[in-house]
């Protein structure tokens, strides 16, 4: 396990307030939303059970969900889509639990959002609340790099 390895304090798109986006946890890009929220669904139920980050993502393995294509830590909770094992779950205190991720990796979307002033990374994530996304529709703008290119746009219309 190794300590989270973000900068300190960093904005990051993944888990916002009240939204989350699993775009990055797919092959290799978000499908149909009731074959992942049905895998989802069977994820959840086996973190119950285990109640440990760690074992949990041990024991999910490396290979993706067959049909779903996501990957077997995520879970829902609520409206969150999430894996338990990574450092911003509630269940890791900061903690780096997963074991088969790519745990250097940024979408594209956030890879630009990173090189952003913070006061500019704040202005998107405003306008992402005006968007009405759900944990789906979200990883999907993201994972395409949508909300990055549409929220470009509404920045040179709107904001000077």
């Amino acid at each position: 396990m190794i300590i989270i390895p973000f900068r300190k304090k960093e904005l990051v798109l993944c888990q916002l307030p009240g939204l989350s986006c699993m775009g990055c946890c797919t092959e290799p890009k978000v499908k149909d939303k009731k074959i992942i929220e049905d895998q989802l669904k069977k994820n959840s139920e086996r973190f119950r059970k285990t109640k440990d980050p760690h074992k949990f993502a041990l024991d999910s393995g490396e290979d993706v969900a067959s049909g779903s294509k996501i990957c077997k830590t995520l879970i829902k909770e609520g409206d969150k889509v999430f894996c338990p094992s990574h450092p911003l779950s509630p269940y890791t205190k900061g903690k780096d639990m997963r074991e088969y991720c790519i745990k250097d990796y940024w979408c594209a979307t956030m890879k630009e959002f990173r090189t952003w002033p913070e006061e500019r990374q704040k202005k998107m994530i405003e306008w992402i609340k005006t968007k009405n996304y759900n944990w789906h529709s979200y990883s999907l703008a993201n994972d395409t790099g949508k909300s990055i290119k549409e929220f470009i746009e509404y920045e040179k219309k709107n904001l000077g």
